[in-house]
């Protein structure tokens, strides 16, 4: 019984992580997508190679 607990406790945690880490990542590269499309759109669509030493 109580290692049933336990191992029900392991799994959500590593689901738990899982799920963390992917919406790190996920939200992380829509930030990008966010920065690279309005500098893209500042610059009329001409696509530079080095964003963040123009900004």
């Amino acid at each position: 019984m109580v290692s049933d607990r336990n191992m029900l406790a392991n799994i959500l945690r590593t689901e738990l992580q899982i799920h963390k880490s992917s919406f790190i990542l996920g939200s992380h590269s829509l930030i990008c997508i966010f920065i690279y499309s309005s500098f893209i759109h500042q610059h009329g669509g001409r696509f530079h190679l080095s964003p963040l030493r123009e900004l």
